[in-house]
């Protein structure tokens, strides 16, 4: 057996009660919580060259105590028991009013609708991301739910559609092509020749069906969002243009244009805000001389249209 602890405490690990017989008991595994590398520890172990988040159970502990989100800040076993176990503090009335909320952490009763989509659900989906998905690609649908979620405050709509759309948009991103394909053809819609050129492309369409068959999620807002986050759609709703504008600005991309993120806040429309960022999207695609599928070039003329005609 092992016990796992972060570099932050692993310097006092020797003045711990009973420390010596914990070493007898398991092996020691610090995991960088402060440090980049590998320091030196006056007794056996062995170091997890994992990436450092700037999360801690104090950061939790102090938004439970404020009424703050916290939920995104932790995988969804830990969420679970603490819920389950009343952990740091956590009030019945403070989860019940939570639990309404989007599963992002979503502001207290009166500031936002209750979420047509159960906790649970959202867990259960959370974990599957978190098992099927490198950590990379894992942190990313995350981050993108996070923002997806803070967007839908924003524009006034179901913070926790907007988390799990975004938690769940790439999904279908580690499967084959031909599991893609197989999944994309139950859609209704047809397969389109650059879909069939490239596969990879079908990934949000078959993230969609996932989610109907395997969690049983029918809030066509939701599925619409994690289908079309690729490349879009002329006909998309408020929800998959939040989630598609997430996708592209959310923390961890890197090269992103900081105007656009700022854009996101500053009180612009959605149209506004999602028609920037197509077109700041279609323009790197571009030059990189990469081919649009006809509904990004339909969904972008169609924008182009709204803005001249108001």
């Amino acid at each position: 057996p092992g016990l796992i602890i972060g570099d932050d405490l692993a310097a006092d690990f020797p003045q711990w009660h009973e420390s010596g017989e914990i070493l007898s008991m398991a092996d020691i595994i610090i995991a960088r919580r402060v440090h980049s590398g590998e320091a030196a520890y006056p007794y056996p172990c062995a170091q997890i060259t994992n990436e450092v988040m700037e999360i801690s159970s104090a950061m939790v502990r102090e938004r439970i105590a404020a009424g703050k989100a916290w939920r995104y800040l932790v995988p969804a076993a830990a969420r679970a028991i603490i819920m389950d176990r009343r952990l740091y503090g956590l009030s019945d009335g403070q989860d019940a009013a939570l639990h309404r909320a989007a599963e992002s952490g979503g502001e207290p009763p009166g500031k936002a609708a209750a979420a047509e989509t159960d906790q649970e659900t959202i867990i259960r989906v959370e974990q599957a991301v978190r098992e099927t998905l490198s950590l990379e690609r894992f942190l990313h649908s995350r981050n993108t739910a996070v923002m997806a979620a803070d967007l839908c405050r924003r524009f006034g709509f179901d913070p926790a559609h907007g988390y799990l759309a975004g938690i769940a948009h790439d999904i279908g991103k580690m499967l084959s092509g031909a599991q893609m394909l197989s999944l994309a053809k139950k859609d209704g819609r047809p397969i389109t020749g650059l879909e069939r050129k490239k596969n990879s492309l079908l990934h949000g369409r078959a993230a969609a069906v996932l989610l109907r068959e395997r969690f049983g999620i029918h809030n066509e807002a939701v599925l619409e969002a994690a289908a079309l986050h690729t490349g879009g759609g002329p006909d998309m709703g408020p929800l998959a243009k939040i989630v598609y504008i997430a996708d592209k600005l959310e923390v961890s991309r890197e090269k992103v244009n900081p105007a656009l993120r700022k854009m996101c806040y500053s009180g612009g429309a959605l149209d506004s805000v999602f028609f920037a960022v197509l077109d700041e999207t279609v323009a790197s695609l571009r030059s990189r001389k990469l081919e649009l599928s006809k509904e990004t070039f339909q969904l972008l003329e169609k924008m182009k249209a709204g803005r001249k005609n108001p």
